[in-house]
C-alpha cells in the first residue's frame, strides 16, 4: 500500500508506464485492492491499464466485476483489443456464460477478431459448429 502513496505523492499516477507497471506488480502479488485503488485514483487509462485490471479481476475470480469493467472501458471510449478479449474469454469460460459470449461475439466481429470469437465459442460451448452457423460463420 505504501507504493501507490509514493506514486501519487510524486505525481507518477499520470505516467502511464509507471502506473501500468505498478498495477501489474500489485495484481501479480495478489494485492487487488491496492491495484483497484490506484486504478481509480488515476485520471489516465490506456488499453494496457484496462487489460491489467481485467486480468486482475479474472485472476481474483471476480467475473461479474470483469464484465462491469469491460463495459466501463467501452463507455469511456477505449476499443477492446485482442488482450481484452482474451481476458473476457477467461471470464466467460470460468462462468460458462454463453449469453455473454454472444454479446462479446458481436463486439469481436465488429473489430475483425473472428479467431478470438471462435476460441470463446470453443471454451464455452460444446457445439462450436452450431454456434458458428447460427452467426453466419462458414
Amino acid at each position: 500500500s505504501g507504493i501507490y502513496i509514493h506514486v501519487v505523492e510524486n505525481g507518477f499516477e499520470s505516467n502511464l508506464f509507471i502506473l501500468n507497471a505498478v498495477l501489474h506488480m500489485y495484481s501479480k502479488c495478489l494485492c487487488f485492492d491496492d491495484a483497484f485503488t490506484l486504478f481509480n485514483m488515476s485520471q489516465m487509462h490506456d488499453a494496457i491499464t484496462w487489460n491489467v485490471m481485467l486480468e486482475a479481476f479474472v485472476q481474483q475470480g471476480s467475473y461479474h466485476t470483469t464484465f462491469h469493467l469491460f463495459s466501463q472501458m467501452k463507455v469511456e471510449g477505449l476499443d477492446p483489443d485482442t488482450i481484452t478479449y482474451i481476458n473476457i474469454l477467461k471470464a466467460c469460460s470460468n462462468m460458462g456464460a454463453l449469453d455473454k459470449v454472444k454479446m462479446i461475439h458481436v463486439h469481436a466481429l465488429s473489430s475483425g477478431l473472428i479467431r478470438v470469437v471462435l476460441k470463446i465459442h470453443m471454451k464455452c460451448s460444446g457445439s462450436v459448429k452450431f454456434e458458428m452457423l447460427s452467426y453466419g460463420v462458414p
